[in-house]
């Protein structure tokens, strides 16, 4: 984790934060910020270097709601809040989701039967896992943190 946390201290990062976030020099210091505190809490727990950064904007509907109630058709747009997490892969089987903001929770890729305790989250991850396996992919363990600016 040395090796990100000192690249965030960089010129380089904050070039590609500005990019990625459409910011000025002055504006990118609390996206720089923001990636800092996520890599630091993931540090303490998570010594490890060969952890990556992933953002996945949020959006709004302009018409329609929900790609699966609309047949796929919509009007979307993305919007300056995101969610960005950092994650590492594992060789445990597990995925390990933290979220700065909500209770940390695990899932086994080896048993993707949705219970009825699960949250909507966990059915909505075992889903996705679950297509992928019917598609032939291989799936197997990361562990993840977490933040976002989306509204909940």
């Amino acid at each position: 984790m040395s090796n990100i946390i000192e690249f965030l201290k960089s010129q380089e990062a904050k070039e590609k934060l500005m990019s990625l976030y459409n910011l000025d020099e002055q504006a990118v210091d609390t996206q720089v910020k923001r990636y800092q505190k996520l890599a630091d809490a993931f540090a303490e727990v998570y010594p490890v270097d060969n952890a990556s950064f992933f953002s996945s904007s949020g959006r709004i509907e302009i018409i329609g709601n929900h790609t699966d109630h609309q047949l796929g058709r919509i009007v979307a747009a993305s919007i300056d809040m995101d969610t960005i997490a950092i994650v590492t892969p594992n060789a445990d089987g597990k995925i390990h989701v933290k979220s700065l903001e909500y209770d940390e929770f695990t899932i086994d890729v080896n048993v993707l039967a949705v219970k009825e305790d699960d949250s909507r989250t966990v059915k909505l991850i075992k889903g996705i896992l679950e297509r992928f396996v019917q598609n032939g992919r291989k799936i197997g363990g990361f562990t993840t943190f977490m933040t976002t600016t989306v509204l909940s």
